[in-house]
């Protein structure tokens, strides 16, 4: 069970995000800690890779280690399971 980030502007009781938190990639269902949060202009991708046309990315790291990936800021939830 997880419990979804609102976007920014909306009242919720949900706590805001937290670099170094660990949180949950509701696309690839993967737990991993939250390292940045950056908008689309101050990346430097190539434009093949999806995340260059998303208006905000975040940047990921799995848990134990491994590769980082991108998620969508919108995908990002709160594992319920993790403190």
């Amino acid at each position: 069970m997880t419990e979804r980030i609102p976007q920014t502007g909306q009242r919720t009781s949900t706590p805001p995000l937290r670099l170094g938190q660990l949180v949950l990639d509701t696309e690839t269902e993967q737990v991993g800690t939250l390292e940045a949060i950056i908008d689309q202009h101050e990346l430097c991708l190539p434009r093949t890779e999806p995340a260059a046309r998303w208006p905000r990315v975040a940047f990921l790291r799995p848990q134990g280690g491994g590769y980082e990936w991108y998620a969508r800021p919108e995908n990002i939830a709160l594992p319920l399971d993790v403190p």
